[in-house]
């Protein structure tokens, strides 16, 4: 999947969550701070913050040497499992926001990284079933595919 499906595809799962979060939620800062976490973080706090042609590597200008290992481990290594690729992510943000915690007792900071796990997960989701309908899918199949669905519908997938 291209890195602007990914992030299309987080702002549209996290408003739909953070709306459902609002309907159940007796605060509105909760779901404000869940849409945060899953709709922006992820610019810069991606999987594929592994592959040095990415988007959101590219957002970290001269600070992109912090992902080096990752990209060295290669693309969808590391970052890609579903285990230690959002604890890896959450790991630079989660400092400000644990200061914050400490200072201020406001645990609802906490769905700002609940976001960013959920737009994670969604991420590597998408890769693994992308990846395994071209491997399960004949080229055969995916070309004649290719030819029916017209090019700017393509472009979304």
């Amino acid at each position: 999947m291209k890195g602007e499906n990914h992030e299309k595809l987080d702002v549209t799962a996290g408003i739909i969550i953070a709306v459902l979060l609002a309907v159940l939620s007796m605060s509105i800062i909760i779901p404000l701070k869940f849409l945060f976490g899953s709709t922006l973080l992820p610019l810069w706090f991606s999987p594929d913050n592994d592959s040095p042609k990415s988007r959101s590597i590219h957002r970290w200008y001269i600070l992109k040497f912090i992902w080096k290992p990752f990209i060295n481990a290669g693309h969808r290594e590391i970052l890609h499992n579903p285990v230690w690729g959002p604890w890896i992510l959450c790991l630079i943000p989660s400092v400000p926001l644990f200061w914050h915690i400490y200072n201020t007792g406001d645990f609802t900071d906490l769905w700002i990284l609940i976001g960013l796990v959920v737009a994670t997960l969604a991420h590597i989701s998408c890769d693994w079933i992308s990846s395994g309908t071209k491997k399960i899918v004949p080229k055969w199949i995916q070309k004649g595919v290719k030819k029916i669905i017209p090019k700017r519908i393509q472009k979304v997938f």
